[in-house]
C-alpha cells in the first residue's frame, strides 16, 4: 500500500520524515519512491524461521 499525496501532506504538517517497515519484496518499490534503508532487522520465529525486514525513511 502506498502513501498517497494527501496523506503525505497531512504527515508533513507535523513530521519531518516518513518511517516504515519494508519486506524484501517491497524494498525496490520504496527505493523508487525515494526511501532509504536505515536499519535491518531479523526476528526468529517459533518454527526457527526468520522474518527479515528493513526500516526505511524518507524526508517529507
Amino acid at each position: 500500500m502506498s502513501i498517497k499525496s494527501a496523506q503525505k501532506s497531512e504527515i508533513a504538517k507535523c513530521c519531518h520524515e516518513i518511517v516504515l517497515a519494508s519486506s524484501l519484496s517491497a524494498k525496490s518499490i520504496y527505493h523508487k519512491r525515494g526511501y532509504k534503508e536505515n536499519e535491518y532487522h531479523m526476528i526468529k520465529t517459533e518454527n526457527n524461521d526468520y522474518l527479515c525486514y528493513d526500516i526505511m525513511k524518507k524526508p517529507v
